[in-house]
């Protein structure tokens, strides 16, 4: 077994060769960030307000109150080609039909540019599944 001096000696020849330090961040994934609005929010509902979607609720704050929070979804959702995916920043709805879509449960569905020659693609997104309820604010 090496020793702490011997492996960080180790890691110091490593640094010096390659002239680089590379460290990995762990980031242990949140509840509150890997979905599931729906389990500590109520009366979700999309609107749009200008060209812009927000889904709004009432979210628990984690203190026993409630919130009433807004997110807009461009800042959740990209357009890949007539599919709506998560991409943080995706700005979708620059291609998305802001005048047809539909929001039912939790899918948001809509008519998207597929990017050949003007056509559209009708694709929903399940939003729990990317949105997540962080100290009664709603977060992607």
């Amino acid at each position: 077994m090496y020793s702490q001096v011997a492996k960080a000696l180790m890691a110091f020849a490593i640094v010096s060769m390659t002239g680089t330090v590379s460290a990995t961040p762990v980031v242990q994934p949140t509840p509150e960030r890997s979905g599931g609005y729906r389990g500590s929010c109520s009366g979700d509902v999309v609107v749009s307000i200008g060209k812009t979607l927000f889904l709004e609720a009432n979210c628990g704050n984690g203190r026993g109150g409630t919130n009433s929070a807004r997110i807009d979804l461009n800042t959740c959702f990209t357009n890949t080609f007539g599919t709506i995916e998560y991409r943080i920043g995706g700005n979708f709805m620059q291609t998305c039909d802001i005048y047809n879509f539909q929001y039912s449960g939790s899918t948001l569905s809509d008519f998207c540019d597929t990017g050949s020659n003007g056509k559209t693609k009708y694709t929903s997104f399940d939003l729990n599944s990317a949105i997540g309820n962080s100290g009664g604010n709603l977060v992607c």
